[in-house]
């Protein structure tokens, strides 16, 4: 019996030529499903509340962006609804398939909540 090869970034890149809407889970090249209007709705909400932490400044605030690929290892590669990094810590805005390099959303949402709480 031949041994199941688990597919990596550069077979999805590959793959990503003729259909976008492909990420790779656990070395599984899958098509994510059809986006609907209040997914789209509460995505584009969520973006529009966290503009203020966006600040235009050269090395304060965040990069954010909706349905980026970020790679954690060559067989992990998922697109997220909305991911965000401080400026302080990525300098220059990520591009592409984004390499995994700091903690995401779930961060500064901890904080948000903490900040409105007290």
């Amino acid at each position: 019996m031949e041994a199941h090869k688990l597919k990596n970034i550069d077979d999805l890149i590959e793959a990503l030529k003729t259909d976008d809407r492909l990420e790779l889970i656990n070395g599984e090249i899958v098509r994510r499903p059809m986006a609907r209007f209040e997914h789209g709705q509460v995505q584009g909400n969520l973006r529009e509340e966290l503009g203020a932490l966006r600040r235009k400044g050269n090395h304060s605030g965040w990069w954010f962006a909706t349905e980026v690929s970020v790679k954690y290892s060559e067989h992990q590669v998922p697109c997220h609804d909305i991911v965000g990094w401080r400026k302080e810590r990525v300098q220059q805005k990520p591009s592409g398939v984004v390499e995994f390099i700091t903690l995401f959303l779930k961060i500064l949402i901890r904080h948000k909540h903490q900040e409105l709480a007290g």
